[in-house]
């Protein structure tokens, strides 16, 4: 599929879980997993695009995906992101030109950060303080 389509594609299912809450996110989230999305999008996001947007999109659903308050099974997600090496490939995207871009990595990396791997990680290639900046400047 081109970028257009997998884009479009995308954008239905980032408006799939800004709609669904509670069980039905939850239901929403696992019929994504064993759709196999969690490597699909890892596979977008380590891909140089030229659509901004197609990053952006696979970024928030990881992020959403990843989140506890969207999906209390999150943690199956996180372990599927952990499989195909995901959190590695969120990293380079805190330096993106685009600040859309930067937000949606950020709030995907504060999503599956909580596991001490990844802690290392962040504190072995020295990301604290760009995550901070991040976080700050991203404030509303």
């Amino acid at each position: 599929a081109d970028d257009l389509s997998r884009l479009a594609s995308l954008q239905k299912i980032e408006g799939l879980l800004d709609e669904a809450a509670g069980p039905d996110a939850e239901h929403l989230c696992a019929l994504l997993r064993a759709a196999g999305l969690v490597d699909s999008l890892v596979q977008i996001v380590s891909l140089e695009s030229q659509h901004a947007a197609l990053q952006q999109s696979a970024l928030l659903i990881i992020g959403n995906m990843c989140s506890d308050e969207v999906d209390s099974n999150a943690a199956l997600t996180k372990a599927e992101l952990k499989a195909c090496h995901g959190f590695e490939e969120l990293l380079s995207h805190l330096f993106s030109p685009d600040p859309i871009v930067q937000a949606y990595a950020l709030g995907a990396v504060q999503n599956t950060c909580r596991e001490s791997d990844y802690l290392g990680v962040l504190w072995t290639l020295d990301l604290l303080p760009r995550i901070e900046e991040l976080a700050v400047s991203t404030e509303p």
